[in-house]
């Protein structure tokens, strides 16, 4: 209930009737002794109290996990649940997986894709061990290690005009249509576009994998990482460097026990991002 602030949603998401979650939270705000929310019709908003007894939570759930990792001579067999999004998704998790398949099979990887709303709140509850990301946030209750950095550039696919040539000038990529991210509540795209740079935008795409595929169909250039975009083959990298890398970051709880599934999967991706960048 904490987590959604909303009753119907949470009881749903528990199995229970929302009559049965809304005695269980009376029942603990009458044994702590002071309400732990606001209400507002059906939604509960957290108090100051609230929001203290949920941190307070939340630790007691990561060091039970933590504790539970510590004893159990398995740890690094088993499930390990992996969150990621945008660049991580498509270009590294795929070889995380065979990466710790090939040196820890007893491990069972199940990929979650999480979001910027979600992941530090996945990460306390225990729905996922480890995020990778390239948004960075930071919170006092888990640990934010920086991987490196993806290099990004214009790409276009066989077909397009400007597939195949050298020294390509801007006016002339200008010339052509862009597929990109579908843009922000500020009207940005987030892939690095020089917002100076006025271009024609001929179709959004809400994922990576989407705008690899209109690229590659040869009607739209598009801004892509290198890492991904080079490995389809086909696709021809025009001559414009004045795109930001994309950085990288792992997300963990903070560890209070010996190392476990998830920093085994942080040092793997840190060794393929190192490799990709050193192929670069």
């Amino acid at each position: 209930m904490a987590e959604t602030e909303h009753l119907p949603t949470a009881s749903e998401l528990l199995a229970v009737s929302p009559s049965a979650l809304s005695r269980s939270i009376k029942l603990i705000e009458d044994d702590i002794g002071e309400p732990l929310f606001e209400r507002e019709g059906r939604a509960l908003r957290l108090n100051e109290a609230g929001q203290a007894f949920l941190a307070a939570v939340r630790e007691a759930m990561r060091r039970v996990h933590d504790g539970i990792g510590e004893i159990d001579e398995s740890r690094f067999a088993g499930p390990v649940r992996i969150g990621a999004a945008g660049l991580m998704n498509a270009a590294h998790i795929p070889d995380l997986v065979a990466r710790l398949q090939t040196r820890h099979g007893a491990l069972l990887p199940t990929i979650i894709n999480t979001s910027v709303d979600a992941e530090t709140s996945s990460l306390l509850t225990g729905r996922i061990d480890v995020s990778f990301s390239s948004w960075g946030q930071r919170h006092e209750a888990t640990e934010l290690v920086h991987l490196g950095e993806a290099s990004n550039g214009v790409w276009c696919g066989p077909g397009h005009p400007l597939h195949g040539q050298e020294g390509t000038a801007v006016e002339s990529m200008l010339a052509h249509v862009f597929a990109a991210p579908l843009p922000d509540d500020y009207g940005t795209t987030r892939e690095g576009w020089p917002p100076a740079l006025q271009r024609e935008i001929a179709a959004h795409v809400q994922t990576m994998h989407m705008g690899l595929e209109l690229c590659a169909r040869g009607k739209f250039l598009a801004v892509l990482p290198d890492v991904v975009a080079q490995r389809r083959g086909e696709l021809w990298r025009l001559d414009f460097e004045e795109l930001p890398a994309t950085p990288l970051f792992a997300r963990k709880r903070v560890q209070v026990g010996p190392p476990g599934k998830a920093e085994l999967c942080i040092d793997a991706m840190r060794e393929l991002v190192a490799s990709d960048r050193a192929e670069a």
